[in-house]
């Protein structure tokens, strides 16, 4: 059995979500930002999705799991941020 974060209905949701609020900004500088930070999003939780898999499979728990939480918390701050950020100077 393996927990996939990555493919949970939860972050899924918030990905694409975030996506389409991307899609949305016009200030090309501004888009570029979030998705990079994105991208970095889906990086980090397919590092902790492996660190799961070996927690299973070899019974092996990553010592940097608790950073790569938080990095996702970060970034997850960070997106939902800039975007409040950005929708309060278009408005």
């Amino acid at each position: 059995m393996s927990i996939s974060i990555e493919k949970s209905e939860k972050f899924q949701k918030e990905y694409k979500s975030f996506q389409n609020k991307i899609e949305e900004i016009e200030n090309l500088k501004v888009k570029s930002e979030l998705e990079n930070l994105l991208s970095m999003l889906l990086a980090e939780v397919k590092l902790i999705d492996k660190a799961h898999v070996d927690l299973y499979s070899k019974n092996y728990l990553n010592d940097g799991i608790q950073e790569q939480r938080n990095k996702v918390a970060g970034i997850r701050q960070k997106i939902a941020r800039k975007l409040e950020d950005y929708n309060k100077t278009i408005t």
